[in-house]
């Protein structure tokens, strides 16, 4: 009896290891295969990329100290909140950001806040920093880089 409990034991204990990997899908392409989760967040950003580039702008602010423009995109923003939203350091506007960023991330996708910032190279901005800011953008909730345009 002892031994059989301890064989179960074993059994169980192996059966549970086995089970904790990560469920792979296979891509369409037939290649390796990749996490579910890991492929839901490739969609988002892919989307976000796609509407932050596509998408008109309702406004913006441009800062040329830090070469920096966000965009405003959710419903939240009016032209009230959009020229709140710019402090006395950046210039308002009722267009895009200019093209030529050298990076974006945007911030809340699809929700009523949702902006994006790009960054301009300058002597604030650097390859470097660029990197460092696309950091903080993918280890930020509901944030994703979406590289240059």
């Amino acid at each position: 009896m002892k031994k059989i409990t301890i064989v179960g034991f074993v059994i169980l204990v192996s059966a549970f290891f086995v089970g904790c990997g990560k469920a792979e899908v296979q891509n369409s392409q037939g290649g390796d295969g990749v996490s579910a989760p890991l492929m839901q967040q490739q969609k988002i950003e892919s989307d976000a990329l796609s509407q932050a580039k596509s998408e008109t702008a309702l406004g913006s602010c441009f800062n040329s100290e830090d070469a920096t423009c966000t965009e405003f995109f959710g419903s939240f923003w009016n032209e009230t909140n959009m020229r709140l939203g710019c402090d006395s350091s950046r210039v308002f506007s009722l267009e895009s950001c200019p093209s030529g960023a050298a990076g974006g991330c945007e911030i809340m996708v699809g929700q009523p806040t949702d902006v994006v910032t790009w960054l301009y190279f300058s002597d604030t901005v650097t390859e470097d920093s660029l990197k460092f800011s696309q950091m903080a953008c993918e280890a930020t909730d509901s944030a994703y880089w979406l590289g240059g345009r």
